[in-house]
C-alpha cells in the first residue's frame, strides 16, 4: 500500500506540472476546435486523473491530508453555493455542466475546488518551486509563439485555424493574454531577484520578464498595466514594512526604487499605451474590440434578477443570458451590439452576484479573507519573500476575477495559484487528517463521504466532457458544411452530437436548420409520386421532432424557441393545419423569455405578412420599433408592405430610413430603387439601383429593375445595356432576352407579361 501511495502522488504531483505548463498555450491544431475547448479537454482529463490518484492514495495511505487553513473550507464555499444555488433555482443541465469550458456551472467551479484541493495537498509537503517552473516554462512558449505570430508572416503559427486574427492567442482572448503577461513578468521578475541562485538562470528569467513586458506594449490594455502597476507596488511596500525598522529611508529607496519605477512606466502605459503604439511596426499595431456588460448594465440586471426570493440563491448558475434577455437596458438595443447574448456581466465575480446571490457573494469575500490571513498570520513574511510575491499575485488574479471575466484557462490558473500559495504556507506545519477505514464508525464515515463526492464530482466533471466533445463534434459538422456544402456529413457530425450529449440544444437547433436545407431540396424536386411525398413527410417529422427537443432541452432559451416557431412559420404558409396556433405561440414563448429583444415581434410580424395580414404586420413593426428605433429589417418589412398597397410615398420614406441605417447593404439601395420606380421616380430609382449594383455586380433583380428604369426614362441604350448584363448572368432567362426583344422592337419591355 505504501508504494501505491507514492506512485500516486507522484502521478499526481507530474499531472499538476504537466497542467501548468500546458495551460498557457494548450490548443488543438484543427480549425474547428475553439482555444477554449482544447483547454477545456485538457482541464477535464487533468481533473479526472488527478481526483482518481489523489483517492487511491488517500486509500493507501489511510486517511486524506489537507493543509490545515482557513482556505480550503473558504473555497469550498463557492461549489457549495453553485450547487445549492442550482438545486434551489430548479436549474437545467446548462447550470450544472454547461458547455464543457463555462465557468459559471457548478461542474467548473467543483472542477476548480477539486484541483485546488489536490495541488494543495500534493505540495504541501514539497517545494511548490517545480510548479512555478512549470508556469514559467508554458509562459516562455506564449511568448515564442504569440511573437511568431506577430513578427513572422507564417501561417503554421496559427495551428491550422484554430487562431484566427491577430488578436488571438494561445492563452485564450487578448484580454486573458494581457492578464498571462503582466503576471508573468512580476513572477519572473520576482523569482530571479529572491530564490533563484544562479547567475545564467537569473538572466533567463530578467529575459523573460522583458520580453513580457515589450508584448504587454504591444497587447496595450489599460487595466492590465494598472494590474502591473499595483503588483509591483505591492511589493515594494511588503519591502518598506518589512524593513523600515531595519534600515534607513535611504536604504528602504534604494531596496524599493526599481519596483516603484516600473509601477510608474506601467501607470504611464496605462494611460499612453495607445500613443506608443504608434512606434511599433505595422504587424505589433493590434486593433483589439472587447465587448462586455458595462458595471452599470450588469448592476441593472441584477437588480432586478435579485429582487424578491431570488436575493439569497440567485437565478442558478449559468443563467446570467436569460436574465440578461430579460432585463437588459433599454438602452443598449441602440447599439451595435443589441442582439448580442451575453453570458457574463462585467466580471466573474458579478456574474456569480446575479446567478448565485449574496452567497456566492459572501464566498468571495470570504475567500478574500482567508488569503488575507495568509499574509497576516503567516510565518515570518518578511524572511519568506516567496509568500509575499505569491500572496501578491493571487490578490492580482482576485481583483480581476472582480474586474473581468477571464476564460476557463486563466480562471483555474487562480485557482492553481491558491492551490500553490496554501502548499507554501503549510510546508511546515502538521496537515489535517482525516483516517479512512473501514473498521471505526468516523472512518468509515469518511471513506463513505470520500466516495460519495468523489464519484459526484467525477460524474459532473464526465457529463462536462460530454457535452464539450458534443459542442466540437457540432462544430466539425458546421465547418464542413461551410467547406464542401455535403449535408449528409454535416448531419452525421450534428446526429453523433446529439447521441453524445442529448440535451444539447444547439445540436437540436443545428439539426432543424439541416432540416430546412433538405425540405427546401426536396420541395425544389417536386413531391408528384407517394414515395416523395412520404420522404418529405419523414423530413418534415423528424425536423419538428429536433425543433421540440430543442425547446425541450432548454425552454428558457429565446433562440430554441425562434426556431421553433420559424419552422411552423413555413408550414402556416404552406396551409399546413395548426401550424399557425403552434407558431403564434412558439413567438409567444420566446417573447416571453426575451422580451427586451424585437426579433421575436418582427418574426411574428413576418408570419403575419405570409397569412396576408398586412394590417396585423404593421402594428407589430411599429411595436418593435418602440424597442430599437433603428431597427433596419422593420423599416424594410414596413417599406414593403406600404409598396404592396400602393402606399409610395409611406414606402419610400421607410425605405430612406433602410439605406440611412445599412449604407453598405446592397439589398437595401435594390428595395429603395424599387419603390421608387413603383412610385414613377425613374432618375432616384436609376440612382439607388447603381449603387446596389456597385456593391454587389452580379444582382439580377437589381439589374432587371434598373433596366426598366432606363427605359422608362428614355434612356433605350442603357436600358439595353442593363439587359444585356442580365442576360449574361443566365442566357437561359427568358424574361431579359424578351425584355431585350421588345425595346428592341420598340415595344415596352413588359408587353409579353402584360398580356
Amino acid at each position: 500500500m505504501q508504494n501505491l501511495h507514492a506512485l500516486c502522488f507522484k502521478v499526481g504531483r507530474w499531472v499538476s506540472v504537466i497542467l501548468l505548463a500546458l495551460l498557457p498555450v494548450a490548443v488543438i491544431p484543427v480549425d474547428w476546435i475553439t482555444v477554449t475547448q482544447s483547454k477545456g479537454l485538457l482541464i477535464g482529463i487533468s481533473f479526472v486523473v488527478l481526483v482518481i490518484v489523489w483517492v487511491l492514495a488517500s486509500v493507501a495511505e489511510g486517511f486524506i491530508r489537507i493543509p490545515k487553513h482557513a482556505l480550503p473550507i473558504a473555497v469550498a464555499l463557492l461549489p457549495i453555493a453553485y450547487a445549492t444555488s442550482a438545486f434551489v433555482s430548479g436549474a437545467s443541465w446548462n447550470s450544472y455542466v454547461g458547455n464543457g469550458a463555462s465557468v459559471d456551472t457548478v461542474s467548473s467551479v467543483a472542477i476548480f475546488y477539486g484541483i485546488f484541493l489536490i495541488v494543495a495537498s500534493l505540495y504541501s509537503t514539497h517545494s511548490v518551486v517545480s510548479l512555478l517552473r512549470a508556469f514559467l516554462v508554458g509562459g516562455s512558449i506564449l511568448l515564442f509563439l504569440q511573437g511568431a505570430r506577430l513578427f513572422v508572416s507564417s501561417g503554421w503559427f496559427d495551428f491550422n485555424g484554430a487562431l484566427t486574427g491577430v488578436a488571438t492567442s494561445s492563452a485564450g482572448s487578448w484580454h486573458d493574454l494581457g492578464i498571462t503577461l503582466a503576471l508573468l513578468m512580476f513572477l519572473s521578475m520576482l523569482i530571479a531577484r529572491t530564490i533563484t541562485k544562479g547567475r545564467s538562470m537569473s538572466v533567463i528569467l530578467y529575459g523573460l520578464a522583458f520580453l513580457a513586458g515589450v508584448l504587454l506594449i504591444v497587447v496595450n490594455l489599460s487595466d492590465v498595466w494598472f494590474g502591473v502597476a499595483g503588483l509591483f507596488a505591492a511589493y515594494a511596500v511588503y519591502l518598506a514594512v518589512s524593513y523600515w525598522k531595519q534600515e534607513s529611508w535611504r536604504a528602504l529607496c534604494l531596496r524599493t526604487y526599481v519596483y516603484l519605477c516600473i509601477a510608474l512606466v506601467a501607470i504611464g502605459f496605462g494611460y499612453a499605451g495607445g500613443s506608443v503604439q504608434t512606434w511599433l511596426p505595422e504587424s505589433a499595431r493590434v486593433v483589439h474590440v472587447e465587448v462586455r456588460p458595462s458595471w452599470q448594465g450588469t448592476f441593472a440586471v441584477g437588480e432586478k434578477a435579485l429582487s424578491g426570493k431570488g436575493l439569497w440563491f440567485g437565478t442558478g448558475p449559468n443563467t446570467f443570458v436569460r436574465e440578461w434577455s430579460l432585463y437588459k437596458p433599454k438602452e443598449v438595443n441602440i447599439t451595435n451590439f443589441w442582439g448580442t447574448d451575453f453570458y457574463a456581466g462585467i466580471g466573474t465575480v458579478p456574474t456569480s452576484v446575479v446567478t448565485v446571490g449574496l452567497f456566492g457573494a459572501l464566498a468571495w469575500i470570504v475567500i478574500i479573507f482567508a488569503l488575507c490571513a495568509i499574509a497576516y498570520r503567516g510565518r515570518s513574511i518578511r524572511e519568506d519573500p516567496l509568500l509575499a510575491i505569491l500572496f501578491i499575485g493571487t490578490l492580482f488574479l482576485t481583483v480581476f476575477q472582480i474586474l473581468y471575466t477571464p476564460g476557463v484557462a486563466l480562471s483555474l490558473f487562480t485557482f492553481l495559484l491558491y492551490a500553490i500559495l496554501l502548499a507554501h504556507h503549510s510546508r511546515d506545519s502538521s496537515p489535517w487528517h482525516l483516517s479512512i477505514d473501514v473498521v471505526s464508525i468516523r472512518g468509515g464515515i469518511t471513506l463513505a463521504v470520500l466516495c460519495v463526492v468523489s464519484l459526484s464530482v467525477l460524474f459532473l466533471s464526465i457529463q462536462s466532457l460530454r457535452f464539450l466533445v458534443s459542442d466540437i463534434l457540432l462544430s466539425r459538422g458546421e465547418r464542413a458544411l461551410a467547406k464542401t456544402g455535403d449535408t449528409a456529413v454535416a448531419a452525421s457530425y450534428v446526429q453523433w452530437a446529439s447521441v453524445l450529449f442529448p440535451n444539447n440544444d444547439r445540436a437540436h437547433r443545428a439539426a432543424v436548420e439541416l432540416g430546412f436545407i433538405e425540405l427546401r431540396a426536396l420541395a425544389s424536386r417536386g413531391a408528384e409520386t407517394e414515395e416523395k411525398q412520404q420522404q418529405l413527410q419523414n423530413v418534415l417529422s423528424q425536423t419538428i421532432g429536433r425543433g421540440l427537443s430543442a425547446v425541450s432541452a432548454e425552454n428558457n432559451n429565446y433562440q430554441n424557441w425562434l426556431l421553433l416557431a420559424r419552422l411552423y412559420g413555413e408550414l402556416a404558409g404552406s396551409k399546413i393545419e395548426g401550424a399557425e396556433t403552434q407558431a403564434r405561440e412558439a413567438y409567444a414563448r420566446a417573447r416571453a423569455v426575451n422580451p427586451t429583444s424585437p426579433l421575436p415581434i418582427v418574426g411574428l410580424a413576418q408570419l403575419e405578412i405570409v397569412l396576408g395580414n398586412m394590417d396585423a404586420a404593421r402594428k407589430l413593426l411599429f411595436e418593435a420599433l418602440l424597442l430599437k428605433p433603428n431597427l433596419s429589417v422593420a423599416y424594410f418589412l414596413l417599406s414593403r408592405i406600404d409598396a404592396g398597397e400602393g402606399n409610395f410615398d409611406t414606402a419610400r420614406e421607410s425605405a430612406l430610413a433602410v439605406v440611412e441605417l445599412t449604407p453598405e447593404d446592397a439589398l437595401s439601395w435594390y428595395n429603395l430603387g424599387a419603390v421608387l420606380y413603383g412610385n414613377k421616380e425613374w432618375g432616384g430609382a436609376i440612382e439607388a439601383l447603381t449603387r446596389a449594383l456597385a456593391l454587389q455586380t452580379n444582382y439580377a433583380d437589381a439589374l432587371f429593375v434598373l433596366g426598366l428604369s432606363y427605359f422608362e426614362a428614355g434612356e433605350k441604350e442603357k436600358a439595353i445595356t442593363a439587359f444585356t448584363a442580365l442576360s449574361s448572368l443566365d442566357p437561359t432567362q427568358e424574361v431579359s432576352s424578351q425584355a431585350l426583344k421588345n425595346i428592341r422592337d420598340g415595344f415596352d419591355p413588359l408587353r409579353k407579361r402584360t398580356r
